[in-house]
C-alpha cells in the first residue's frame, strides 16, 4: 500500500476519532448543566413553595416602598408644604401649653431660648412609609389592613410630636446632646416605634383571625 495513502487514511481516523471525542464531551456537558439547572429549578421551586407566604409579602412591602419612591413627584409639595408646616403649628402649640413663647412662621418655630425648623425628614413620614409598607404586606383581611393604616398615622403623628418637643428642649438646654438625639437616638427610635405598632395590631388582627 502507497504510504502517503496510509497515512492520509490514519489522520482520517484520527480527526473523526476527535470529532466524536468532543460531540461526546459537549453531551455529557449537556447533561451535567440540565441536571444542574434541574437541581436549582427544584431547590428554588422547593423554597418558593415552603415559603410562599413570606415571599409574596416581602414582594409586596419592598413593591409599596418602591411605590412610594417612584410616585414621590406626585406629593412633593405636600411633602414640602403642609404637612412640616401641620408639624412646625403642631410643636408651637405644645411648647406653648408648657409655657414656652414659642412663635410660628412656616416650618419654623422659634422662642427666645431655642428654634427649629422643620423638614420633611422631620415630620415622620419614613417611619409611615415603613408601617404603611409593613400593614399592606402582612395576610389579613382588607378591612383589617385599612383600620391599621388608619390608626397608623396618628399614633406616628404623636411620637413624632413628642420627638419634636423634646428636641426642641434638648437643643435649648444641653445643646451638644442635640445632633446625637437627633440623628442617632430619635432616628433610631422612630424606626423602633414603628415596628412596635405593627407588631401590636398584627398581634391583634391574628386573634381576630382566630
Amino acid at each position: 500500500m502507497d504510504p502517503h495513502l496510509l497515512t492520509g487514511v490514519l489522520i482520517e481516523d484520527r480527526m473523526r476519532m476527535g470529532h466524536r471525542d468532543r460531540r461526546d464531551m459537549k453531551r455529557t456537558s449537556r447533561k451535567k448543566d440540565s441536571v444542574w439547572e434541574r437541581w436549582i429549578e427544584s431547590r428554588f421551586g422547593l423554597f418558593l413553595k415552603r415559603n410562599a407566604a413570606v415571599v409574596r409579602s416581602l414582594g409586596i412591602f419592598i413593591g409599596v416602598i418602591l411605590l412610594f419612591v417612584v410616585c414621590l413627584p406626585l406629593y412633593r409639595g405636600f411633602v414640602n408644604g403642609p404637612l412640616p408646616v401641620a408639624v412646625a403649628q403642631s410643636t408651637g402649640f405644645v411648647l406653648r401649653v408648657f409655657g414656652v413663647d414659642a412663635q410660628v412662621s412656616g416650618t419654623a418655630v422659634a422662642s427666645s431660648i431655642f428654634s427649629v425648623d422643620v423638614i420633611p425628614a422631620c415630620t415622620g413620614l419614613f417611619a409611615y412609609v415603613f408601617l404603611f409598607a409593613a400593614v399592606c404586606a402582612y395576610p389579613c383581611r382588607w378591612v383589617q389592613k385599612a383600620i391599621g393604616v388608619g390608626l397608623a398615622f396618628p399614633a406616628i403623628y404623636a411620637i413624632n410630636l413628642i420627638r419634636m418637643v423634646s428636641l426642641f428642649y434638648i437643643g435649648a438646654y444641653l445643646p451638644r446632646l442635640f445632633d446625637a438625639a437627633h440623628l442617632l437616638f430619635w432616628q433610631s427610635l422612630m424606626i423602633a416605634s414603628a415596628v412596635l405598632i405593627w407588631l401590636v395590631w398584627a398581634r391583634r388582627v391574628s386573634h381576630v383571625r382566630r
